[in-house]
């Protein structure tokens, strides 16, 4: 067992017994559900968009830009009609 092993172990066996439980259900959950490297979570966005393209066709979702391009419109428009008043 390496030293890092025995620490783990020395310091789990300090913790009252809801501390231990809880613990090890975090490392069970951890285990069962790995986090995504970037890497991995970028591979199945473009997987995402690959079949909301295939299902909607390319143009069918409006990009960041436009989204903000949109509000600030909306923005600019409000602070018109407030001058206006």
């Amino acid at each position: 067992m390496s030293a890092l092993e025995n620490e783990l172990i020395t310091l789990f066996r300090k913790m009252d017994s809801k501390q231990q439980l809880q613990l090890v259900e975090n490392i069970r959950k951890d285990l069962e559900h790995p986090s995504l490297s970037l890497g991995a979570w970028l591979q199945n966005a473009e997987v995402l968009r690959a079949r909301l393209e295939a299902k909607y066709g390319a143009n069918h979702f409006p990009s960041a830009v436009d989204i903000l391009n949109q509000v600030r419109e909306e923005r600019d428009d409000d602070i018109l009609n407030s001058l206006r008043r």
